[in-house]
């Protein structure tokens, strides 16, 4: 089961994706993760998430810094 911080970086990285129109294919292609994975990340299945790798692949992607994907407060 995905924690509240991993519901937060897959819901800001999904919005991030959506606004760049980038399908979960083609985004999955340019962090070099499978396909379906992006799929279960973003549906919740398997308790699929980023990894720390992950999370610096995705800011080179969009060009942002490590710290606009993840809360800048701690969640509860």
């Amino acid at each position: 089961m995905n924690t509240a911080i991993d519901r937060y970086v897959i819901s800001k990285v999904k919005k991030m994706r959506d606004e760049k129109d980038m399908s979960q294919r083609e985004f999955a292609d340019a962090i070099n993760v499978s396909h379906g994975y992006i799929g279960d990340i973003e549906a919740g299945r398997k308790s699929a998430k980023y990894s720390l790798f992950h999370i610096n692949e995705i800011a080179k992607v969009f060009g942002c810094k490590l710290w606009d994907l993840i809360p800048q407060e701690p969640i509860e």
